[in-house]
């Protein structure tokens, strides 16, 4: 399979998890639904897919995914 199939199907999956999330909160009548979790777990899969490959060639830096992920979350909490 070539990544760009598989960054299609990564983001896919990203979508329908965010949409079924939104979903359900749309039926509880929760403010956030459908959209804004669709485009938030699109955007965080983005992000986590342009950290993983994104900086392949960058030999002067150390790119680790988890490092993202934990800054995200940190900045998110403590916002």
């Amino acid at each position: 399979m070539s990544m760009t199939v598989e960054f299609i199907i990564r983001l896919f999956v990203a979508a329908l998890m965010g949409g079924l999330i939104g979903y359900e909160r749309e039926l509880r009548g929760k403010e956030a639904g459908i959209r804004t979790h669709l485009l938030v777990a699109v955007g965080a899969c983005l992000f986590m897919i342009i950290s993983q490959y994104g900086f392949a060639g960058a030999d002067r830096f150390d790119w680790r995914p988890a490092w993202w992920a934990a800054w995200v979350s940190w900045a998110a909490v403590s916002s």
